[in-house]
């Protein structure tokens, strides 16, 4: 689970540095500014629906059917409510690009926690549960 978690992390910060610093050349601070905040306020509710929906993998259907429901409603929930209040109280992010950079950090964080979520357990995993 760990490991999972922390590629969701490095996988985010890798596209993050190198999208934001293509678009610090061309389109100066207010791109790092907004690429920056567009990031943490996507990642932080992705990592918790991982865990999440990894910590009930195990379980019966219905709770990870809730899981996956619940966790991208709840996400999609807090990043638009957290990105309006960011919106709102901080007079650097009020601006369109900003949106931008929101949705494009919403996409890939969801991309990758799918992707991260879907890939089977490591085969000593399954090996030791298999015997016992």
């Amino acid at each position: 689970m760990r490991q999972r978690l922390a590629g969701l992390i490095v996988v985010t910060l890798l596209i993050w540095a190198a999208a934001a610093g293509l678009c610090q050349r061309f389109w100066g601070e207010s791109a790092l500014i907004h690429s920056t905040a567009a990031m943490l306020l996507c990642l932080l509710p992705a990592v918790g629906t991982l865990a999440w929906a990894l910590a009930v993998r195990r379980r019966s259907g219905g709770e990870q059917m809730l899981a996956m429901l619940g966790g991208v409603g709840l996400r999609m929930f807090l990043v638009l409510g957290l990105g309006l209040a960011a919106f709102f109280w901080l007079p650097d992010l009020r601006s369109t690009a900003f949106w931008i950079w929101l949705l494009v950090f919403y996409l890939t964080t969801l991309a990758l926690e799918m992707v991260l979520m879907l890939l089977p357990e490591p085969a000593a995993n399954s090996a030791d549960r298999m015997s016992t």
